[in-house]
């Protein structure tokens, strides 16, 4: 087998030291992003897992409401009126093989100046024709519920836990390795970027992590390299794809002189980024465009989310209530014509 450093070999490395520009070098935008999206090698399959993850956070959470169920929560809730079922639908949603039911009520607010019509939300079946208690929320005029329902899609806080629990592990398994690795790797990668010392390493040995990801294994590349204060440091890279740091003709990499510790093997970046000789680092959107199209779905999705989980469902009163319109002397329907003496 022949020596990766074998010169006949010809390889040429994209990254020349001898390039670098002096600290503090430019990063360009476009390679910040793709050091903050792409610098681990579980990124993207951590943002296309967040980005499944938040379509059942879309439907569940958005449509049930959660947001609306937090508000619920945090509020006080008072008697309000006596009302009446009107219907007792199915929402077509279960939790642990219960129909949540969609409640719509009707009554006369307390002073009789208005009718109003609502609807909330519960997992037990309510009678049309049923009278009931009608609760509104402190503090507003037409935020309405049966008493013991909830305003919520998917019913109460508390009845949305389990499901609560259940979407928030698909998600933080998402988030972690998607947007919170990346990102702290990332950042840290770009200080080295803009401020580190060059140095050249050795390959030392290559072994296998133990961890998968699309069942190709997780390998840990160790190279020697030696600081500009003759201190001997091993610099350790995880990647998918050993075979492509290590058939390299040479390994530059960057420290940082006050934290030998913290370093980056320049052949290890992110692809599509490159050293424009004596100016900085760059990248191309082209190879980065994918990773911002998830990105852009997840903050939809998101935003979607958030709009939908914090809709709420508003009573309807047939007229306005006298506290916004009080009747005046003389706009009744019936007048009496004041007869001449």
């Amino acid at each position: 087998m022949e020596s990766p450093l074998d010169p006949t070999l010809k390889k040429t490395n994209a990254f020349d030291v001898a390039e670098l520009p002096p600290a503090p070098r430019s990063v360009s935008a476009l390679a910040t992003l793709t050091l903050l999206l792409k610098s681990t090698p579980s990124s993207g399959f951590g943002q296309f897992f967040l980005t499944v993850s938040m379509i059942f956070v879309l439907v569940f959470c958005g449509f049930g409401k959660t947001g609306t169920a937090i508000y619920e929560k945090l509020g006080t809730w008072e008697p309000y009126a006596d009302g009446v079922i009107v219907s007792c639908e199915s929402t077509g949603v279960s939790v642990n093989g219960r129909q949540c039911q969609a409640i719509r009520f009707s009554g006369q607010s307390p002073d009789d100046s208005s009718s109003f019509e609502g609807v909330s939300y519960t997992f037990r079946r309510l009678d049309p024709g049923e009278e009931v208690a009608i609760e509104r929320k402190k503090g507003t005029r037409d935020v309405l519920r049966v008493e013991g329902t909830s305003i919520a899609g998917l019913g109460s806080l508390k009845e949305q836990l389990i499901v609560i629990a259940f979407l928030s592990v698909f998600f933080l398994i998402g988030a972690i390795m998607g947007v919170i690795l990346p990102l702290r790797e990332g950042l840290r990668t770009l200080k080295i970027l803009k401020n580190g010392d060059a140095a050249y390493g050795s390959y030392d040995k290559t072994d296998d992590t133990g961890a998968r990801i699309n069942d190709v294994p997780v390998c840990k590349v160790s190279f020697n390299y030696v600081t500009s204060s003759f201190d001997e440091r091993v610099a350790v890279v995880r990647t998918l794809d050993p075979q492509k740091l290590i058939e390299q003709p040479n390994y530059p990499l960057l420290y940082l002189p006050d934290r030998p510790k913290d370093y980056v093997l320049l052949n290890s970046l992110p692809d599509g980024v490159t050293l424009k000789p004596n100016e900085g680092f760059q990248a191309s959107l082209r190879k980065l465009l994918p990773r911002l199209i998830l990105a852009t779905i997840i903050i939809a999705e998101f935003a979607g989310t958030y709009v939908l989980s914090t809709k709420i469902d508003r009573a309807v009163f047939s007229v306005a209530s006298a506290a916004e319109a009080p009747e005046r002397p003389g706009e009744s329907g019936d007048v009496d014509e004041e007869l001449p003496p």
